[in-house]
């Protein structure tokens, strides 16, 4: 069990309690005193962990895309084919994606107008999510699925899976098309599955 210390727990309780400054007035308009506030927390206390505004939205963000992939790795069983487990992760992590930005609507606007915000975060969130994705081929390799390849050549795949999926959803998410993702993102899987085999 992984028990936070008092300067970790600290940090999670400002990130918990800017989500819902953010979610009310988006980054442009709150201030240091504000998530300070929200938090109840001192501002000294709030810049002994976070630089600036920046670092709080950005661990904000982190936070949210890493919880939001963690859930849908929960769904990943050890007995269903490739493209039940693409499908059932995928599927999760769109539907909380879609309400992660339906709560937070200033989000998208904020990444928008500060594209740099999201260069770390995807950095994490592709780390963790070609861990995701090499399990689930690796539990396709287990069940004879697929041939099985090199662990070079398995992590390659993952990533490039990543990065496929994250241009794609990007695009539908910052052009406001977010009903297209479930249906292209089935075709996108489907031909994955097959491509495997």
């Amino acid at each position: 069990m992984n028990l936070l210390n008092e300067q970790d727990l600290t940090k999670v309780e400002i990130i918990e309690a800017s989500k819902e400054v953010f979610k009310k007035f988006g980054y442009t308009k709150v201030s240091m005193e504000d998530i300070a506030k929200a938090a109840n927390k001192s501002r000294s206390t709030l810049y002994n962990h976070f630089k600036n505004k920046k670092e709080v939205f950005q661990a904000f963000i982190i936070r949210s895309f890493l919880n939001l992939i963690e859930e849908a790795e929960a769904r990943i069983q050890m007995n269903v084919s490739l493209e039940s487990n693409l499908e059932a992760y995928y599927d999760s992590r769109a539907n909380a994606l879609h309400i992660l930005l339906t709560e937070y609507a200033n989000i998208v606007e904020d990444i928008k107008v500060h594209p740099d915000f999201s260069r770390r975060f995807n950095v994490d969130r592709d780390k963790r999510e070609a861990h995701v994705l090499a399990k689930i081929l690796r539990i396709a390799i287990r069940n004879k699925e697929i041939t099985p390849i090199s662990e070079e050549d398995l992590n390659f795949l993952a990533d490039l899976m990543v990065s496929v999926m994250r241009n794609f959803e990007e695009e539908i998410i910052l052009n406001n098309k977010f009903h297209e993702i479930q249906q292209r993102r089935g075709w996108l899987v489907s031909i994955l599955s097959k491509g495997l085999r």
